[in-house]
């Protein structure tokens, strides 16, 4: 009975420190630092360079205490991280002037470096480093309403000026057809409220025709056609 019960138990404490073991080096990392930025660039996303060597001992400090943190790991998952081993890449510790390890280096999703950390850094204040970096990521929002007590209100804008007496009467038509008189002989027209034929003036207007729905106008040296309203 003993042994039956123990193995069930053996399994399940094994798989709980497997799990805390994948979970505290969660941070997927990347070897290619041109592939990476390019991929940045794609995705929007800043990246995260840490440059290492095999006998650093600050460095392996870095790797087992503050990458191994549950919020750097959290705040990880929105860069692209890179770790480069400064032994093998001469060429990258020499294009961005690596003096010392551990250097990471922090470069923005259009290729620019943003910030340097040299040596180790403990877990809250890395954290915090990252925080910064994708805070200055972020594309500042455009306002377009300003938050009042009750509720969002649109911004206010410059009140357009009042339309004056001269501008309302440019709005008005200067004549209006408001009827047609059938008489046997000739077509007569209400324009203006006043009964006219051709050949009478109206508001400074010669009628020259009448149709059964409209007048022609001849008014400062022009001919116009007034119709009747529907």
């Amino acid at each position: 009975m003993t042994r039956r019960k123990f193995i069930p138990i053996l399994l399940i404490t094994l798989s709980v420190v497997l799990s805390q073991a994948v979970g505290s080096y969660a941070i997927s990392w990347s070897s290619n630092l041109k592939s990476s930025l390019k991929k940045a660039k794609s995705q929007k996303k800043p990246v995260m360079v840490d440059f290492y060597t095999n006998w650093c001992s600050w460095c392996e400090k870095m790797d087992r205490e503050t990458f191994s943190d549950q919020k750097v790991n959290r705040l990880a998952r929105k860069f692209i991280c890179v770790k480069i081993n400064g032994d093998r890449d001469k060429d990258a510790v020499e294009k961005y002037g690596i003096k010392g390890y551990p250097t990471v280096l922090f470069f923005a999703a259009n290729g620019k470096l943003v910030r340097r950390i040299g040596g180790y850094v403990e877990p809250v204040k890395f954290a915090k480093a990252m925080q910064n970096v994708l805070a200055s990521a972020k594309p500042v929002p455009v306002k377009k309403s300003v938050r009042g007590r009750k509720g969002v209100l649109p911004l206010r804008t410059k009140p357009k000026p009042p339309v004056t007496e001269k501008e309302k009467d440019k709005e008005k038509p200067l004549f209006k057809l408001s009827g047609i008189i059938y008489q046997p002989d000739k077509l007569k027209a209400i324009v203006n409220d006043e009964i006219v034929s051709v050949g009478d003036k109206i508001d400074g207007a010669e009628v020259l025709k009448i149709t059964v729905n409209s007048v022609r106008l001849y008014y400062k040296r022009r001919e116009i056609v007034i119709k009747m309203e529907e």
